[in-house]
């Protein structure tokens, strides 16, 4: 997971969203280096497509969806929505844990239970006892991580 964190150093909050960040990675654990980049004009702005100071992204993609398809980039001080619907100039924990959440790849084991859970939903009559553990799933999650070792030859 990629991590780019854009600052504008006149910002007076930039520092508390840093913050936040590392906090909410520290809690939900794994080990993610944030890029911090300094924005330092109206032209890298727009460069960097940044809508104001502190802008995070991860893998590419704005923290806040609201962002999303938004072209009206600029050096100045950016908001956030609260859950409360109100605004602030550093996103909440809360807000920045459920970014980080909604960009942690599933495993193949949850995949494969969304799999099921959808197929259950949509065609119950398929489902006439419970259904077990997928061995060709679990094959193929073995095979990610050695593919020179089958699993008969453990």
């Amino acid at each position: 997971m990629e991590i780019e964190f854009f600052y504008f150093e006149e910002c007076g909050h930039w520092r508390e969203a840093l913050c936040r960040i590392e906090e909410v990675l520290a809690e939900e654990g794994g080990i993610h280096a944030i890029r911090l980049i300094s924005v330092e004009s109206v032209v890298e702005a727009q460069r960097h497509r940044v809508f104001g100071s502190p802008t995070v992204r991860i893998d590419g993609k704005d923290i806040d969806p609201a962002a999303w398809g938004r072209i009206d980039y600029g050096f100045g001080c950016r908001v956030y929505p609260d859950a409360d619907g109100s605004l602030h100039p550093a996103p909440s924990k809360e807000f920045l844990r459920q970014a980080l959440r909604s960009h942690r790849p599933i495993s193949l084991a949850e995949a494969h239970e969304e799999v099921l859970d959808t197929i259950k939903h949509q065609h119950p009559e398929w489902v006439t006892e419970p259904i077990g553990e997928c061995a060709r799933c679990v094959r193929y999650e073995y095979e990610l991580a050695d593919p020179m070792v089958s699993p008969s030859e453990e």
